[in-house]
């Protein structure tokens, strides 16, 4: 069954999808692995939540690449937002959030 999104009037809105080479993305994301995780000197044994975490990357990286450049500074600044929640708590990230979000805001209008 297609994916069909409804507006609040009720009329049918068309789901735009973006085509994404997977191929690209897993090279992307085994790149990744093998330079950030991997050493020459030392076999380590293959680590899936590493590796989920460098194809969650790729993922968003090839996404992005097919955004304009404006879209592409909103999902950077709502990311940015996301990860206030996990800072430490010796951090006040009310005044950092506030700030994301008049940025936001301001891009929105």
């Amino acid at each position: 069954m297609p994916n069909i999104h409804f507006s609040a009037a009720g009329e049918a809105m068309p789901t735009a999808k973006i085509k994404i080479d997977r191929a690209a993305v897993m090279r992307t994301a085994w790149s990744h692995y093998r330079t950030s995780f991997t050493r020459s000197w030392r076999k380590e044994p293959f680590n899936r939540s590493n590796f989920a975490y460098c194809l969650t990357c790729a993922w968003q990286q090839h996404r992005e690449a097919q955004l304009s450049p404006f879209e592409q500074r909103i999902a950077r600044i709502e990311r940015e937002i996301d990860a206030l929640k996990y800072k430490s708590l010796r951090y006040d990230i009310a005044p950092m959030q506030r700030r994301l979000e008049a940025k936001l805001a301001a891009l929105a209008a």
